[in-house]
């Protein structure tokens, strides 16, 4: 074989390489990926709508924990944590157990080559839904609700702020209480009561970003473009928008 062949040989090999290689990364599915086919089902289903208010990267218990996505709905919270095949499963235990805790359901969105490692480590109670390489998806496990009824859980989900509203619709003393004081305070405050401010609370907290994803998606479908909307300093580069709809306001 002659020199020249060799080298044109060698590269189109290496053209042949380079394309499977682009093509691989163009069908990677990444974790906004796997967010928006969630929460495009989740709105299918009618799970979840206009009104519920969607988070990405909700941090929990002095920041120790971070759900890739929390929805507060109605009258309860889910957590959904996402493991695209890029990601490992070694703190998911840990994870799941926190949100269990914390939260009213938990939903785990895995990549296939983590669903039978999914289903061994996570409680029975916590629903596993597979996502395909086609990006469909398959709820391999059902899980359940389970209203959080730990007081002292619920109220370490406010802002201290928030803790003192709660606290001067109870005419609690807020005499050089500290953050820790105020849940030991409210601790009294009845449970439904709580569950109905904490949900409040972190709705009004994050309107603006709830206001741009729900808007962004009239009409069609949730990509990975309107996922990125859910962050809050996308939100404050919005802000130049009027909020004309009170509804999305609450007021």
């Amino acid at each position: 074989m002659s020199t020249k062949l060799i080298i044109w040989s060698l590269f189109n090999a290496g053209l042949n390489s380079l394309y499977f290689m682009v093509k691989k990364l163009q069908n990677r599915i990444l974790e906004n990926d796997i967010k928006a086919l969630v929460v495009e089902r989740l709105k299918v289903k009618g799970i979840l709508g206009v009104g519920d208010t969607l988070i990405s990267e909700f941090t929990v218990d002095n920041r120790s924990r971070r759900t890739d996505l929390l929805l507060v709905r109605e009258s309860d919270i889910w957590a959904v944590e996402v493991k695209s095949e890029f990601d490992s499963l070694h703190r998911l235990p840990l994870q799941v157990d926190k949100y269990n805790a914390f939260f009213d359901k938990v939903i785990v969105a895995c990549a296939q080559k983590h669903t039978q490692e999914a289903l061994k480590i996570t409680p029975q109670n916590v629903e596993i839904w597979e996502i395909t390489k086609q990006q469909d998806i398959k709820i391999i496990r059902r899980g359940k609700i389970a209203k959080v009824k730990n007081k002292e859980l619920l109220l370490k989900l406010f802002k201290r702020s928030e803790l003192n509203k709660l606290a001067r619709k109870t005419d609690a003393d807020l005499t050089f209480s500290d953050k820790k004081e105020l849940i030991t305070l409210l601790s009294k405050v009845p449970l439904k009561d709580i569950r109905t401010a904490v949900i409040d609370s972190i709705k009004s907290r994050y309107k603006l970003t709830t206001y741009h994803f729900w808007r962004s998606i009239e009409g069609g479908k949730v990509t990975k473009s309107s996922i990125k909307l859910l962050s809050i300093k996308k939100a404050k580069e919005n802000a130049k928008v009027t909020l004309t709809n009170e509804s999305w306001l609450g007021v």
